[in-house]
């Protein structure tokens, strides 16, 4: 197994900070396990105690983190899977899901990042290898309408892979 893009956050409801980590089992992704593992702990360099799964829509992929709005205190996770980029909305306490959600673009293969500027939501992904040699592409997508609001593409900021992995047409950014 291979434990790697371990996520730390604290949760301000609970005082506690919520652990979650990527993982491959035997170098493949469990095939049809719809969760996240978790763990907490009362300070951030631990001991953790691992804590039931978060429970998701999709089927998380190799990209796995969890996000917080800092103008609101709700927590979101972030993971790539079948149905696209996926955000789910986490309950107070960051251990499972409101069952709200959205997934953005397409399947895609690695990477991944999601932050806020200037009331903008922007998700980042790409499809393909980030630890190739040849690199990934790095597609990015907007919302102005909140984190689980509606997303446009806004572009493609490393285009020049050897081979290029993915090409979608520029769209502008949201008004």
């Amino acid at each position: 197994s291979s434990y790697f893009e371990p996520n730390v956050l604290y949760n301000n409801a609970t005082s506690m900070y919520v652990l979650t980590w990527s993982h491959l089992m035997a170098n493949q992704i469990p095939p049809n396990v719809h969760e996240i593992p978790l763990a907490t702990s009362r300070v951030p360099q631990g001991p953790y105690r691992r804590v039931p799964p978060l429970k998701t829509r999709g089927v998380p992929g190799s990209t796995i983190g969890l996000w917080a709005d800092q103008d609101t205190g709700k927590g979101y996770a972030r993971y790539n899977s079948a149905l696209g980029n996926c955000l789910e909305e986490l309950s107070a306490d960051f251990l499972s899901t409101t069952g709200r959600n959205t997934c953005v673009g397409k399947a895609t293969g690695e990477g991944g990042g999601f932050f806020k500027r200037d009331g903008v939501f922007y998700l980042m992904s790409g499809f393909g290898c980030c630890f190739c040699p040849a690199g990934a592409d790095a597609l990015v997508f907007a919302s102005r309408d909140g984190v689980l609001g509606n997303y446009s593409f806004l572009a493609e900021i490393n285009p020049a892979t050897n081979p290029a992995t993915h090409k979608l047409p520029p769209v502008p950014a949201p008004a």
